[in-house]
């Protein structure tokens, strides 16, 4: 079997986006680009040149209504299958990924996930705290549990630093008494912890803690949304996109280093099924 190339990867990546835009359109489902993403549609009116993946982000009550549109239809629509760690046991991810049935993929030092493939990531919008301590505490606890699932999710850990590489050994030595996909569940309830408050304000919390920024938005923010050319046809991005995007990356219409511009996954393989 041939593994797919990056240009291949990224082929099957658009057309999951154009099938799952069609999906939340026909239902009512807003969606945006998010992060390197949001970042691509602005700058280079597709996906960026070295990247090899797509994000979305939504609210959750349209994830949570776009998950029950999927689990109706058996978990397949149109070649699509939605991954979630409340789904999928072996999915150990706080985030959701969208997947080409179609294909089969498994990623360096993970263990391998059953029907994974080359997918879309959707990264899902909740309330957070309106007091501001409040907030920033959440978010610091936030972190800790992206970094301790960030090591988790590797099965055998690698780095480009030896130093690097090290410390992850130990630390997993650590956490080996931790379960992986208890751990992941309870994250994403965390996430979900402040959406039955009374505010108004919204953020992609891993967003917040990972870029260590207080970033919140009201609903309506994240529900106003314009088309813009991407690839071969046009998709949604915040109206306000320049804001969210300053926010995370400053000036984000600079290009990176040369030294930078790799791709954010290791595969040990893409292939066809």
């Amino acid at each position: 079997m041939k593994k797919m190339n990056l240009e291949e990867i990224k082929s099957v990546e658009i057309s999951i986006l154009k099938r799952l835009q069609k999906i939340c359109e026909n239902n009512e489902i807003n969606f945006s680009l998010a992060g390197g993403s949001a970042i691509g549609i602005i700058r280079h009116q597709g996906i960026i040149p070295w990247d090899d993946d797509i994000d979305i982000m939504m609210l959750r009550d349209d994830f949570d209504k776009l998950k029950k549109i999927f689990l109706a239809n058996d978990n397949n629509i149109d070649g699509l299958m939605i991954m979630s760690c409340d789904i999928q046991k072996d999915y150990n991810y706080y985030f959701a990924k969208v997947i080409d049935i179609s294909t089969d993929a498994k990623e360096t030092g993970i263990d391998k996930i059953e029907n994974y493939g080359i997918f879309l990531d959707i990264f899902q919008i909740d309330r957070v705290p309106i007091n501001v301590k409040e907030r920033k505490h959440f978010y610091r606890k936030m972190k800790i549990r992206y970094k301790i699932q960030q090591i988790k999710l590797y099965s055998k850990q690698i780095s480009n630093s030896r130093v690097k590489l090290f410390i992850k050994k130990i630390i997993s030595l650590i956490l080996i008494g931790i379960d992986a996909h208890s751990f992941a569940l309870k994250t994403d309830r965390l996430l979900q912890k402040y959406n039955k408050c009374d505010n108004d304000l919204y953020g992609v919390i891993m967003d917040n803690c990972i870029y260590n920024n207080d970033y919140v938005e009201k609903k309506q923010y994240y529900n106003d949304l314009i088309k813009m050319p991407f690839e071969d046809f046009e998709t949604y991005i915040l109206r306000d996109y320049d804001k969210y995007l300053k926010n995370i990356y400053g000036n984000y219409m600079e290009f990176p280093p040369e030294e930078s511009r790799n791709s954010g996954h290791n595969w040990d393989y893409v292939i066809k099924k």
